[in-house]
């Protein structure tokens, strides 16, 4: 970020009792910024030795663009996501951490959602901000990403366990599963002491189970299948395991039994169904019974498909060497 030309106001400032010139204290400026993503804080400018008339010319000139009460982008800085949930974590106090969705955003596991940033703060925190949702709660689970204090991984978890559907909020567990950032004891340690909270009780009946099937998932097709065992109380296969040097989608060793997911995208084109047939019988050849389902079998017919995956298992499945 370039540095400012100095301002045409006093030469010196005072910082700490010693006079500084203009150029070093805009370096620091920019010092500052540079690490907080473009952002300084009117307590931060003060401590370099500006007065509040220094910060508000500054202000008017557009060397400083006002944020939030008390929180400047350094020049006509455009924030994006990052940089607005930064300024409002400057804006709320050293206690607050960005959460819920925009915390989710910020870990890769929900969109970016639009609107207000929401944050827990601690006790009291600072007066609220009319452009920032705050949270009154004690955030016991703190962590920090990109430079943003963010409530941790699991938390994070926690709270989207009252604000989304049962399978979009099973959709962010796994993908916060899949972070190295997320440990299972300690979610279900927080489980355990957020007894009455919204939302924990979802929140322990995903956590507690097995989701190695669901972490090795590669789409949502292959989630949609899991989803459908399970609500049909089927053992659940390995995902995604290598078989006769073919990656199959879903196995049962013991049964010597094969499901192939069939999505659109990789399935569009005539030479797709001769590759699929090729699979087919490659499989079959090596003793094992396979079956093919279709998105609209998964997503539509789940009955079915749940009644052919137990014959198939059971042994009296037809052998689909073509679909």
């Amino acid at each position: 970020m370039a540095s400012f030309p100095a301002l045409p106001v006093a030469d010196f400032h005072a910082i700490r009792g010693i006079q500084q010139p203009l150029a070093v204290i805009e370096r620091q400026i920019v010092a500052i910024a540079d690490a907080q993503r473009g952002l300084i804080t009117a307590t931060q400018l003060l401590a370099l030795g500006l007065s509040r008339r220094a910060i508000e010319l500054r202000v008017a000139l557009g060397r400083l663009t006002r944020i939030h009460d008390g929180v400047f982008a350094v020049g006509r800085s455009r924030l994006d996501a990052r940089g607005r949930w930064k300024a409002a974590t400057l804006a709320a106090g050293p206690t607050a951490l960005l959460s819920h969705l925009c915390a989710a955003a910020l870990w890769g596991i929900w969109p970016e959602p639009s609107g207000q940033p929401h944050l827990v703060v601690q006790g009291n925190g600072r007066r609220g901000h009319r452009d920032i949702t705050m949270h009154r709660m004690e955030p016991s689970d703190r962590s920090s990403l990109d430079g943003i204090p963010v409530t941790s991984l699991e938390l994070t978890a926690l709270h989207l366990a009252s604000l989304l559907s049962t399978r979009s909020f099973e959709r962010a567990v796994v993908k916060a599963a899949r972070r190295r950032e997320f440990k299972l004891d300690e979610a279900i340690a927080l489980a355990l002491r957020s007894k009455g909270r919204p939302g924990v009780g979802r929140f322990r009946h995903v956590i507690e189970r097995d989701l190695t099937a669901e972490l090795r998932a590669l789409s949502e097709l292959e989630l949609r299948f899991l989803e459908l065992l399970r609500a049909h109380r089927i053992s659940l296969p390995e995902i995604n395991h290598d078989v006769e040097a073919l990656m199959v989608d879903a196995i049962w060793h013991d049964h010597r039994a094969i499901v192939e997911l069939d999505g659109f995208e990789f399935h569009k084109l005539p030479r797709d169904l001769r590759n699929d047939n090729a699979r087919n019988r490659r499989l079959v050849l090596a003793g094992y019974r396979v079956i093919r389902f279709v998105w609209e079998d998964v997503v539509g017919d789940s009955g079915g498909v749940a009644a052919a995956v137990e014959a198939l298992l059971a042994g009296s499945a037809v052998v689909a060497v073509a679909k």
